[in-house]
């Protein structure tokens, strides 16, 4: 990532609050470190949580007994990250990175990854990083949003109204796909499982104004709307996206954002 590209995401994730996005999810976050067969074994191993934002899946590491560092593009992120394992009593090493260069880093027994690897413009190539930190026998793990969720990113609709191109992080949703990204560096998925969690809103018309109060890539897709006129066809896209992967509830509504968690295991 050049330091051009790398101001501009940071520059994205500053807008908003990832403090109250992460937040909604926090849950599906820490899922990462369940595999198909059940929780990782965490008690005295080295765990890299690459692109950890507020550190949700590191404390939650921590706290299971792990050793754990946590990378992040993003500097405020990593002030909040060590505020937070500060008032949950846990020990974590912080470090402001890239993961498209974790090599500095050293070699761990778990590689996790959740929501911050899908971003990646290169999969293969963050593949490629997230094994080369990874211990023979030790696994990479990745959690990533998918299409068919409330929060596989732009819907259809929506992406005919954005300019071509961009990143289609549902891609790490798919295990064939997470599996061909991962192959040039021998690594096989050992276990895949498909999840969902209810994240709350007054109605689908409140979760995108919470969107685009909190959400600094959902800002970002909402500028490029703007830059074209087309800022109230794609609120009205997304609107009938979220109001169609969403359920009753107390209050009003919760979104369905279907997730998939993925665990891949070092071949040599």
């Amino acid at each position: 990532m050049t330091d051009e590209a790398s101001e501009a995401t940071r520059a994205t994730w500053r807008r908003g609050s990832y403090e109250v996005v992460g937040d909604w999810f926090a849950a599906a976050s820490r899922d990462v470190l369940v595999g198909a067969d059940g929780p990782l074994a965490l008690a005295g191993r080295d765990v890299l949580d690459v692109a950890c934002g507020t550190a949700a899946v590191a404390i939650e590491a921590a706290a299971q007994g792990a050793r754990v560092t946590g990378v992040d593009l993003t500097p405020e992120m990593l002030t909040t990250a060590a505020a937070r394992a500060a008032a949950s009593g846990v020990d974590l090493t912080l470090a402001e990175g890239s993961f498209e260069d974790l090599g500095r880093f050293g070699a761990f027994d778990v590689v996790a990854s959740a929501f911050g690897v899908i971003f990646a413009a290169d999969p293969v190539a963050v593949a490629a990083e997230l094994s080369r930190a990874c211990r023979p026998d030790g696994t990479v793990a990745v959690a990533a949003w998918h299409r068919d969720g409330a929060l596989g990113g732009p819907p259809p609709a929506m992406r005919a109204l954005l300019p071509g191109g961009g990143v289609d992080g549902t891609r790490w949703a798919e295990p064939d796909e997470v599996a061909r990204f991962f192959a040039p560096a021998g690594l096989r998925v050992v276990g895949a499982r498909r999840s969902t969690l209810a994240i709350p809103f007054a109605s689908a018309a409140a979760a995108v104004d919470a969107f685009l109060m909190w959400s600094g890539p959902w800002m970002a897709v909402f500028d490029l709307l703007a830059a074209q006129g087309r800022s109230d066809d794609g609120r009205v896209a997304l609107e009938a996206h979220l109001a169609e992967r969403s359920d009753p509830a107390p209050g009003g509504i919760a979104l369905r954002a279907d997730y998939t968690v993925t665990h891949l295991r070092r071949q040599n």
